[in-house]
């Protein structure tokens, strides 16, 4: 492995060289409205994401996408989700459970969405229970985002665990111009979608603020239960009156969000809450499993530029999650149900020293705690409950991190950072009730408070303003999370560690014409010390742990070119491969589950006369597989099996109609089209499902309209 990835180096190398020697001609660009620029100024661009303060997207220590205000008009994408699958490199599979849609990058994708962090104006949205980015915590309209910067690769130097393939920042309080913007629409489509966004920014003096609102409601898809599942046994309380999923897939989402500055002193405060059906454990018999998701964060700091070469930014940021899940299973008499919440304050403190041209060092302190955590379960088909929390303590997880960028020479840039994080020793208590254990009071620790050292290191060579080669290497961690910790305890299991992955990429940026850009990596992961479930019949029932045992290894290369082939017409498209293999020597003959071999995607866009613009989006994802569970029986006397069946490969098109200025300046019709040409597909089945064997649906999966209406002021 190592040979061939050595050898393609080299050639990748060449490769950049030849390149290099295109004529170029460019000067920096400073521009406030990035739809303006040409694509060979966008490597001038400027995010923040990357290492906490502004820099150019050439010089980032990382691949980078970047989503503009323009994209998301041009495209019409009407959700968050939208934008994050038309990522290049990104593949979904859509949970119909509380999970929601959770994305792969790079080979790799967990069923909870947690390695990937989510952030909006720059405070993170994870909660301080699950450690998931679920979408339905952060349902932003996208007519309040102003852009979505996404930078892959690990980033828990800056952002500590969870950061495993990068970070997503969703920006919505970026000042447009001096006079602010306004915006308001409203949206009807299939399945009674109906969706409202409102938001208003604008500044007096030194006083900046923006103010986001939004609202979407779904009946959801109707699609016969017999397309995702072989058959059905009687026992599930399936008939001829549920056997579709007709009006057991709703959901309602409302969000809200305020930003303000006034001379360095700012505030971000974020409201969403979320209603949903949904399918989990066994198909619903009557109107489907509620769930109900709230979620708040109050951030309040302090940035300031103390002098031309040093600037600080401190901040705290109050979490506050809790959710409600009531099952319905077998017959309208069934009861069960779960709930929890969770509360979370963390402080930021960071600085950046710009000696000169030459020599930059950012350094950040980090402490996040966990101060309650409260949870009930009634689990369905076993007698028991359980009543569970933190035992008279928090978690605590300090952490310091500094990054170093030097410049010796002028064609020549070095990056190096290190993160020093631990999650201190906690303590967790769970009531169980019932026949699988003895009544009782379980307590316990989570004792693993090695400190944890993660690196970052970086050269970027520039042959000159156009090409850029850069030579990445990175670390990432995830802290094991109360659950399975809790669990652990409940069931006796081994005291877990930190996940962790290793990273090795070359990722080479060209913009040979004003007209064209192109974007090469060749990326190497190594996971260890995975985080997997391991279920085991004993005599009174079952015993279910967690345990450091997954380790997988992923190379791939990915292209992506962008181009305008004249006036406004657009085309962008991209391709990867990415072979992922697990190393445990138990699966070293099993396909990884959840890993497409290849991926693409297309998107062009033309703006004709009028203000009238076309566009088409085109994803393809290779066929992949579900989870293989060693413990199925298969009646043979050996065990092993997948929970369910290979899923097919499938191509879908979006299209989108833009009618601009249309009888008054600023007024708006957006015709949005989600599978053009309705094709079937299904995602691979999860754990939460195992009786949808043939796949599951997800939300979307048929043709779909959404008409949208709006004026900007």
């Amino acid at each position: 492995m190592a040979k061939k990835l050595l050898l393609t180096i080299v050639g990748f190398v060449l490769f950049a060289f030849v390149f290099s020697n295109i004529p170029v001609f460019a000067q920096e660009k400073e521009s406030s409205d990035i739809s303006e620029i040409s694509l060979d100024d966008l490597l001038n661009v400027k995010i923040t994401t990357a290492g906490k303060k502004a820099e150019k997207i050439s010089e980032i220590p990382a691949s980078v996408v970047l989503v503009t205000r323009e994209d998301i008009k041009r495209y019409g994408y009407s959700s968050l989700e939208e934008i994050l699958e038309n990522i290049p490199g990104a593949y979904k599979i859509n949970d119909m459970s509380y999970y929601g849609p959770t994305f792969g990058m790079r080979g790799f994708l967990s069923v909870a969405p947690r390695n990937i962090v989510v952030l909006v104006n720059g405070v993170h949205m994870m909660d301080g229970y699950w450690k998931t980015n679920e979408i339905q915590n952060f349902t932003i309209p996208v007519e309040a985002i102003d852009r979505v910067e996404v930078v892959r690769g690990p980033m828990s130097v800056i952002y500590g665990s969870g950061a495993f393939f990068g970070a997503v920042n969703i920006i919505t309080n970026e000042k447009i111009s001096d006079k602010g913007t306004e915006i308001i629409s409203g949206s009807y489509g299939s399945m009674e979608t109906a969706k409202a966004a409102l938001k208003f920014s604008g500044n007096k003096e030194d006083f900046n603020y923006s103010f986001t609102a939004g609202y979407t409601g779904t009946n959801g898809p109707d699609v016969p239960l017999s397309k995702m599942a072989t058959s059905i046994p009687d026992y599930m309380g399936i008939d001829d009156t549920n056997n579709t999923t007709k009006n057991r897939l709703k959901e309602s989402e409302k969000y809200f969000n305020l930003a303000s500055e006034y001379k360095g002193l700012y505030a971000k405060i974020t409201h969403s809450e979320s209603i949903e059906r949904n399918y989990i454990v066994l198909p619903s018999v009557s109107n489907g499993n509620h769930s109900n998701n709230t979620h708040t964060t109050a951030s309040f700091g302090y940035k300031k530029n103390i002098s031309d070469k040093f600037s600080l930014d401190g901040s705290v940021t109050y979490h506050k999650t809790s959710w409600w899940l009531t099952y319905d299973l077998i017959s309208k008499d069934f009861f069960g149900y779960e709930f929890g919440k969770s509360e979370e304050v963390e402080g930021d403190l960071t600085a950046n020293y710009k000696a000169s041209d030459k020599f930059d060092i950012t350094s950040g302190l980090h402490f996040q705690k966990v101060q309650s955590i409260t949870g009930f379960d009634y689990v369905p088909f076993f007698p028991y409950m359980i009543d569970y929390s933190l035992d008279d303590t928090s978690m605590k997880t300090p952490s310091w991190f500094t990054q170093i960028e030097i410049n010796p020479f002028k064609k020549l840039r070095l990056v190096g950072g290190i993160r020093l994080e631990k999650m201190e020793n906690y303590k967790l208590k769970g009531l169980v009730l019932g026949s699988l254990t003895v009544d009782s009071i379980i307590q316990g620790s989570y004792d693993n408070d090695k400190i944890q050292f993660i690196p970052r290191f970086a050269v970027i060579y520039s042959f000159n303003e156009k090409n850029y080669l850069k030579l990445l290497y990175g670390k990432a961690i995830r802290h094991p999370e109360f659950q399975p910790n809790m669990e652990n305890i409940i069931y006796s299991g081994p005291t877990l560690v930190p996940e962790y992955i290793n990273t090795l990429e070359l990722n080479y940026i060209s913009t040979p014409s004003s007209a064209v850009t192109l974007n090469l990596s060749l990326f190497y992961n190594r996971l260890k010390n995975l985080i997997v479930r391991t279920v085991e019949v004993t005599d009174d029932g079952f015993r279910s742990f967690y345990s450091n045992e997954g380790r997988l290894e992923t190379i791939g290369g990915e292209l992506t070119i962008q181009t305008k082939l004249f006036n406004d017409f657009f085309v962008e498209l991209s391709g990867t491969y990415q072979k992922t293999e697990d190393k445990r020597a138990a699966f070293k003959d099993i396909d990884v589950a959840y890993s497409p071999k290849i991926l693409a995607h297309i998107k062009a866009s033309y703006r004709l006369p009028g203000n009238i613009t076309m566009a088409v989006q085109g994803r393809y994802v290779d066929s992949m597989l579900p989870k293989w569970d060693p413990t199925i029986d298969n009646g043979d006397g050996t065990f092993g099996a997948r929970i369910g069946q290979k899923v097919d490969s499938n191509f879908i098109f979006d299209g989108n109609l833009r009618f601009d200025n249309l009888f008054i300046k600023g007024f708006y019709i957006n015709v949005r089209c989600k599978n053009l040409f309705d094709k079937d597909y299904l995602y691979p089945t999860n754990e939460n499902n195992t009786w949808a064997d043939k796949g599951t649906i997800g939300r979307g999966i048929s043709r779909a309209f959404i008409l949208t209406f709006g004026k900007e002021f």
